[in-house]
């Protein structure tokens, strides 16, 4: 470009920029920058605070809908309980919280009893301690009380006696269970000896 048309341009520019409009203009943008720098600084802790809260209310709408199924569970739960709140009991009655090992003994030898059969033996394995009936539910598990019991009489009676112990509100099992032959006066007699498990909760004596 040459020095004469530099000069011209140069001229022109200083002539628009001498006419009130164009100073006028440039002080608007200046001034409209200005305004927008310090709004940006004034507001920005407005906007922070926004943002806070709205992240805080969509917590909360978290929260509530948790709390609502929770709420549900727990309806669901108690109607749920108020069903089987009757049967509770039968459930204390099968699986007791404690051993009860005596009247575990006495229902064994009423079923015997209604057997016709004669118990020639009956001994405990183990006895539980007295201070596992003072341990809080929660440390309790399910338990078993072994015992044996000798028996004689005819096979159908025992027969009928395993399956009548086993059908006990009283959770029984009978584990094992051994036949012997005996003759006494010129009579056979027939024995069995059961080794069976009474059920409760209890600590783990391990």
């Amino acid at each position: 470009m040459s020095t004469n048309k530099q000069r011209q341009l140069t001229d022109t520019l200083l002539a628009f920029y001498n006419q009130p409009v164009a100073r006028a203009s440039l002080e608007l943008f200046l001034t409209i920058g200005t305004v927008a720098f310090f709004a940006l600084f004034a507001i920005r802790p407005t906007l922070l605070t926004m943002s806070n809260l709205i992240k805080e209310l969509d917590d909360k709408k978290v929260l509530d809908t948790q709390l609502s199924e929770k709420i549900a569970s727990l309806q669901s739960s108690q109607i749920q309980y108020a069903q089987l709140e009757q049967r509770l009991p039968l459930l204390d009655e099968a699986i007791p919280l404690q051993p009860q090992f005596y009247d575990a003994i006495v229902l064994v030898e009423k079923v015997a009893s209604d057997n016709n059969l004669v118990i020639q033996n009956l001994s405990l394995q183990t006895i539980p301690a007295d201070k596992e009936l003072d341990q809080p539910l929660t440390s309790q598990t399910r338990q078993f009380l072994p015992f044996r019991v000798t028996l004689s009489g005819d096979y159908e009676s025992i027969k009928n006696f395993v399956s009548q112990v086993q059908s006990l509100r009283r959770l029984f099992t009978v584990e094992s269970i051994v036949f012997n032959a005996k003759e006494e006066k010129q009579q056979r007699r027939l024995e069995a000896t059961l080794n069976i498990y009474a059920y409760y909760y209890g600590v783990d004596p391990k």
